[in-house]
């Protein structure tokens, strides 16, 4: 960042709070930590990161 690249990044994981129930699919789909919520998310950020 001192040089001024700046390459977004978001955090991802359950919340620090009471978590839904089901099975570990659901629970995962639910947080969007399955592997197309987390591919949704790295394409949004690499889109960001492409415009800025």
């Amino acid at each position: 960042m001192q040089k001024g690249i700046f390459k977004p990044m978001k955090i991802m994981g359950f919340p620090d709070e009471a978590t839904v129930t089901g099975s570990q699919i659901e629970i995962f789909n639910h947080y969007r930590l399955s592997e197309e919520g987390i591919t949704q998310e790295a394409k949004l950020l690499l889109s960001k990161s492409l415009v800025g």
